[in-house]
């Protein structure tokens, strides 16, 4: 696994922020792209980059190749 894309309602409580540990640590802690709601602050986590609505897809796919380029 390279990249974790996650939308913030996925680790809403404190069960899914436990999971979201123990699958990331099971995989050596790839980044964690968050799509966070755009007018509030996002929750503290272990996120590498954070992408606020609205976006557009095709600037969504542009943060995730800069994040995991793909190969020459």
């Amino acid at each position: 696994m390279r990249l974790v894309v996650l939308d913030e309602a996925a680790v809403a409580a404190a069960e899914e922020r436990r999971v979201l540990d123990l699958v990331l640590s099971e995989h050596g802690w790839p980044p964690v792209l968050l799509l966070a709601r755009s007018l509030q602050e996002p929750p503290v986590g272990p996120w590498a980059r954070v992408v606020r609505r609205p976006f557009a897809l095709g600037d969504l796919a542009a943060v995730v190749e800069e994040m995991v380029p793909l190969p020459a």
